[in-house]
């Protein structure tokens, strides 16, 4: 980034993040008793992932029509 593109101060911001979305996979119980969902997704680099995430990080969504 150079000094040219920095924000100005008062410039509304966003987190750029990934988008993590596909069908839930399995659930299970972490040492801590916490419920995880694994969720298989499709990563920025084109490749398929599969990870646990809390499910209290998730929700769940229509299912896109094909």
């Amino acid at each position: 980034m150079d000094i040219t593109s920095i924000p100005k101060i008062g410039a509304i911001m966003r987190l750029k993040q990934p988008i993590i979305e596909g069908p839930l996979k399995e659930l299970r119980f972490d040492e801590a008793g916490q419920i995880e969902a694994l969720v298989a997704y499709m990563g920025e680099d084109g490749e398929a992932h599969e990870r646990f995430f809390p499910i209290a990080s998730l929700e769940e969504i229509e299912a896109p029509h094909e």
